[in-house]
């Protein structure tokens, strides 16, 4: 080979791995700006899957426990109401409903003290979005109602617009976001 040839041969090469290094630049940069947005209001919800969502059925029969057994003692179950200080009935939410997100309509069913939300099968609720983590966030029952804590996850769960840090009390109809997706309790 002459001088010439093996000289070119090393620009080209030189210029090909300029290429792949801007590129491997642009596409971290799109995904650092797009980590940076809050991911259900500035990109497009996926086109829904057509398979059937996954959901894991409730269990036969809950064995009260904890702030359960107390509020079965009372005459309420975890479905049902509960105790305010007064004495009267508040009504405790039953379902945990997507209402916003590719799995919109999707309800789960409270009826243990804990529901976990994610991207793993092993979930109560299972979220397919790529925002979403393997065990995202988790409701459990304490004795006023429903809490709503992050696991860990890497983007967050956001309630009333703000991100989540520690245990939060959760009303019934109070909408929370994980990834895409919008979800509420509700009856």
């Amino acid at each position: 080979m002459s001088a010439l040839t093996l000289t070119i041969l090393q620009l080209a090469f030189l210029a090909l791995l300029w290429v792949f290094v801007v590129a491997v630049v642009l596409v971290l940069r799109r995904d650092l700006s797009v980590r940076g947005r809050t991911p259900h209001a500035e990109r497009a919800a996926p086109a829904p899957s057509p398979a059937a969502p996954r959901v894991a059925p409730p269990p036969a029969a809950p064995v009260p426990v904890g702030p359960v057994a107390a509020a079965t003692a009372s005459g309420s179950a975890v479905t049902g109401r509960r105790r305010r200080r007064g004495g009267e009935a508040a009504p405790l939410a039953s379902r945990l409903l997507v209402v916003e997100g590719p799995q919109a309509g999707q309800a789960v069913p409270l009826v243990d003290q804990q529901v976990t939300i994610g991207r793993a099968d092993d979930n109560a609720l299972v979220l397919t979005d790529d925002y979403v983590s393997s065990h995202h966030a988790r409701l459990r029952l304490d004795g006023d109602g429903w809490l709503l804590e992050d696991l860990g996850s890497t983007n967050g769960v956001l309630l009333d617009g703000r991100r989540i840090t520690a245990a939060v009390p959760l009303a019934p109809g109070a909408v929370f976001h994980i990834g895409a997706s919008a979800l509420a309790l509700g009856d």
